[in-house]
């Protein structure tokens, strides 16, 4: 079983946060696809509750990857 898809309290919620936020700089930065990457494994740790946000970001991400791809 891979790590990233254990949950480990407040552990897993820490590195959670800690994707999470990374993701935010790099897509703040113009990283999308870097952004989508540490979503992606964000997700992996964040209990099925509470990740409307996380897909929100990755969304948003992701049109932006195609759109740069489409221009």
């Amino acid at each position: 079983m891979h790590a990233l898809n254990i949950w480990h309290g407040t552990y897993g919620l820490y590195h959670y946060v800690q994707l999470r936020l990374a993701g935010n700089a790099c897509a703040g930065q113009g990283d999308f696809k870097q952004a989508i990457e540490l979503y992606k494994r964000a997700l992996e740790l964040q209990p099925s509750s509470g990740t409307h946000m996380l897909y929100s970001n990755m969304s948003a991400a992701l049109l932006q990857v195609r759109t740069v791809h489409a221009a």
